[in-house]
């Protein structure tokens, strides 16, 4: 699952989602969207998804043991910022730096998480896009907004197999 299991993070609608999940019979593993962190129930959200055994990333990993491969997967939120040739920078007011630096700091985070899987195979889910390339049909204003490419080199430098996403 990656991203916006909710439409605006209520514990009922992730409830009703929990119950369905609950069925599925292969590992299930999870990373929220920033519609689940609206109402700031993200630690609610997650306990009830853990409880019908599915696994919420953030900045975080697991390894699966599938047919004596491990695979790694590895999960973050993300955060926007733009891409190159339109993106943020930490220049300037208070707040551009700090929504630029918490794009950056997640990303290098999730870089770590990717570098440190021991497994035969690397997965990133992820919310927010790491490029612009699968933004296709959105408006190019909204970009900063959508991803940012800190993500990308993360994915990159972790070396990562493959990488999915949501939000967009």
């Amino acid at each position: 699952c990656s991203s916006d299991l909710t439409q605006s993070g209520h514990p009922e609608e992730m409830k009703i989602l929990a119950n369905d999940l609950r069925k599925c019979p292969v590992p299930t593993i999870a990373v929220l969207g920033n519609h689940d962190y609206h109402i700031d129930q993200v630690d609610l959200l997650t306990k009830i998804l853990n409880e019908a055994r599915v696994t919420v990333l953030e900045e975080s990993s697991i390894i699966l043991h599938i047919n004596n491969q491990k695979v790694g997967i590895a999960g973050a939120k993300g955060f926007g910022g733009g891409f190159v040739g339109a993106c943020g920078s930490d220049f300037g007011e208070q707040e551009m730096k700090s929504f630029m630096r918490h794009s950056k700091n997640n990303a290098k985070n999730l870089e770590r998480v990717i570098k440190e899987m021991d497994a035969d195979y690397k997965i990133v889910l992820l919310h927010y896009s790491p490029t612009s390339q699968t933004l296709a049909g959105e408006k190019k204003e909204i970009y900063p907004f959508l991803g940012n490419y800190f993500l990308a080199e993360a994915v990159d430098y972790g070396k990562a197999d493959i990488c999915f996403h949501g939000h967009a």
